[in-house]
């Protein structure tokens, strides 16, 4: 007989506790990326005004793209296959980046993914502790 069939297979599975610590993760995580996109945006929105803003909102756009590929990353670890996305053309000048960065989809999926952790995140620690 399998052990990992039937009504308790699951609680035998080595996959199972991965799944787990990745939902208890996003709690954290979720947080985490929310107070981070939510005061960077301000600040450099607020200070757009005297062009201090705009290199905070580059930087906070290179963070947040970096976080997406560390989800993806963290995604990958528990099974799910997740294509990788394209590489930016390497463009000398920050403007340049900035451009190609904000033409690009995988920017604004891992940017909506960040924000989506939160509320995920509080409805995956409910399920795995309840």
């Amino acid at each position: 007989m399998n052990t990992t069939t039937g009504f308790f297979g699951a609680l035998v599975h080595p996959d199972t506790y991965k799944r787990m610590a990745y939902l208890l993760l996003g709690l954290p995580l979720g947080v985490f990326y929310l107070a981070f996109l939510v005061t960077a945006l301000l600040l450099g929105g607020v200070l757009v005004l005297i062009w201090v803003g705009l290199p905070i909102l580059f930087g906070t756009m290179v963070a947040w793209r970096a976080m997406g590929r560390f989800e993806r990353r963290l995604l990958t670890l528990i099974g799910a296959e997740i294509e990788e996305p394209a590489a930016l053309d390497p463009r000398p000048g920050w403007r340049a980046q900035a451009k190609l960065m904000r033409a690009d989809s995988f920017t604004w999926r891992s940017f909506s993914w960040l924000l989506l952790r939160f509320p995920l995140g509080v409805i995956g620690a409910a399920i795995v502790v309840f």
